[in-house]
């Protein structure tokens, strides 16, 4: 279960129409790789050129874990297709969904630091707001839209304003996503529904907006953020689980069809985390021998996955075992696994966020802001 990702939440039969919010990023400053200091007017790094993997500045070499440098195709980054690697991602345009905090901000501004083009989307007006000055701060190029991936319209209106405004995407980062824990039959259904619309239905709209941008560029990718709960069931987050098993099965499908139709230039990515420090996941307890990830370290792993084409992605170690012990172990004795483990009972304290953002429209925003569509 992972914790993707900044917010994309709404309660059902609160679809107000609400206009696109976006933000214009700074377009003349140079995105800098030292993330710990403020750069506001500092010239553009020589070390832009490098692959990500090998940054040596402080601000990002230090959210690199070893296997990533080391390319020992773990949970780094190691490069399994056929196909040529996305090496460069300066100037790429990276739209990420549910971006305004979490594991989607960090991984924002970790492609921004590598000189891409950052398009910032959630359904929380303010912290697209929030989100855009911050990265602005460390003279990142990013710009940002309020939009909820659930409205199938809606996403393509802000499809349109990007094309209109910018031009096609490269990269695709679906990381919206919402949980809603505790005992099924004391969440309502309404979250219980809202859970599949955002985890499930979500990439399928998005992606079904912007694929054809990737389908009309050199080399384009989609990741998706799945859960390490899409391989596992998790008592006290049924609907979460679940929502999250649709997730690998659709980039799989997606990733056989793209070959298929000799699309091979789009890579397509499936994430599978274990839990992640932002918030989104409050009360949990980690299940023995898995800690808390932080978002900036799976962030970096993301950006890796994106430029050599990794199928899939596992954080922490750990989960990459989940598939060989459910292939290997007898159904009862991988249960018995799970609970020795602490996995039964890591959702048992859940909190989480208790506030679900609403779109809504601000005609009080500060002069940077205005409305497109």
């Amino acid at each position: 279960q992972a914790d993707e990702e900044g917010s994309n939440h709404q309660e059902l039969g609160n679809r107000a129409p609400f206009r696109t919010l976006c933000l214009r990023g700074n377009w003349d400053a140079a995105p800098v790789t030292d993330l710990s200091q403020d750069h506001t007017k500092d010239a553009v790094s020589p070390e832009l050129n490098l692959p990500f993997c090998e940054f040596t500045s402080p601000g990002i070499a230090g959210l690199l874990p070893d296997t990533c440098r080391q390319d020992n195709g773990l949970s780094g980054c190691s490069s399994r297709t056929r196909n040529s690697d996305m090496k460069n991602l300066k100037h790429k345009r990276i739209l990420i969904t549910g971006a305004g905090h979490g594991l989607g901000f960090e991984t924002a501004k970790a492609f921004a630091a590598e000189g891409a083009e950052v398009i910032i989307t959630d359904i929380d007006a303010q912290r697209v707001e929030d989100a855009i000055f911050e990265l602005q701060s460390l003279a990142l190029k990013v710009f940002g839209f309020v939009m909820d991936v659930t409205d199938p319209t809606h996403v393509e209106s802000v499809r349109d304003d990007i094309h209109a405004e910018h031009g096609p995407v490269d990269v695709l980062i679906n990381n919206a996503g919402i949980v809603s824990g505790g005992a099924f039959l004391d969440v309502s259904l309404d979250r219980h529904i809202g859970t599949y619309e955002v985890n499930s239905l979500g990439p399928v709209i998005v992606t079904h907006a912007f694929l054809p941008d990737l389908m009309s560029q050199p080399e384009g990718h989609v990741v998706c953020i799945a859960s390490a709960s899409s391989m596992i069931p998790l008592p006290n987050a049924t609907t979460y689980a679940s929502s999250k098993w649709a997730v690998p099965g659709f980039t799989e499908s997606l990733r056989a069809e793209l070959e298929h139709n000799e699309n091979v230039h789009i890579g397509v990515t499936a994430v599978c985390p274990s839990y992640i420090n932002t918030g989104m996941f409050d009360g949990i307890k980690p299940p023995l021998l898995v800690g808390l990830l932080t978002p900036q370290s799976l962030a970096a792993k993301i950006v890796c996955s994106v430029k050599k084409r990794k199928e899939q992605l596992m954080a922490p170690f750990l989960v990459n075992l989940i598939p060989l012990a459910k292939a290997t172990w007898p159904r009862f004795a991988f249960r018995l696994l799970l609970r020795a483990l602490g996995v039964y009972h890591s959702m048992d304290q859940w909190r989480g966020h208790q506030t679900f953002a609403q779109p809504v429209e601000d005609q009080d925003e500060p002069d940077v802001i205005r409305y497109a569509g």
